[in-house]
């Protein structure tokens, strides 16, 4: 069933579209609240990984199940959202101070694609667990304190979960300049 429908999704069958929204919106609006924990922010994340995947529907690739694609989705977006809101309050620009416009649209390319690298590799992490405790840690920006209050486990364990999973990632991000890319994004 799951190659049938990903190809109706790709022929533009607007019932597999709303097949996987009736089936998922729930699983998707949960990761975002849980990340983001405000419920017009979680809705927002909800309503643009649906119209993601529909506008992205001839290109996707799923290689495990369209709910773990769209949380997938879900969890970058508010992790995204978090990542904005972060800047903006450490980090805004100087008044008059813009960046030009050739530079800022290749970075926001070059952005976009190491994002995208490392959003494959952390989705290759086998334990959701040590998964969140690394996005918490490394991609929301938590200290452990933080992030192990928001998982329900200490702090020696969420440090473990991380450590497992930089492990689990060492080898898929070895000798890639887009790690430090993906560092400097924080």
């Amino acid at each position: 069933m799951h190659k049938h429908f990903i190809a109706a999704l790709k022929r533009g069958d607007g019932e597999a579209h709303t097949e996987a929204f009736n089936l998922h919106r729930k699983n998707v609006y949960n990761w975002a609240f849980k990340i983001l924990k405000d419920k017009d922010e979680a809705n927002d994340v909800l309503q643009e990984v649906f119209e993601d995947f529909w506008k992205d529907r001839e290109s996707i690739n799923i290689t495990s199940t369209v709910k773990g694609y769209l949380t997938g989705m879900a969890r970058y977006k508010a992790l995204n959202v978090c990542r904005s809101k972060k800047k903006q309050g450490i980090q805004p620009l100087e008044a008059g101070e813009i960046l030009p416009a050739e530079q800022s649209a290749n970075n926001a390319m070059e952005n976009k694609q190491a994002l995208e690298f490392v959003r494959v590799a952390v989705n290759k992490i086998p334990s959701e667990k040590h998964k969140d405790a690394f996005i918490l840690v490394h991609i929301v920006g938590l200290n452990y304190k933080e992030a192990s209050r928001r998982m329900g486990i200490s702090v020696p364990v969420i440090r473990v979960y991380v450590s497992r999973a930089i492990q689990f990632l060492r080898p898929i991000l070895q000798n890639s300049l887009l790690i430090l890319l993906w560092f400097q994004l924080k």
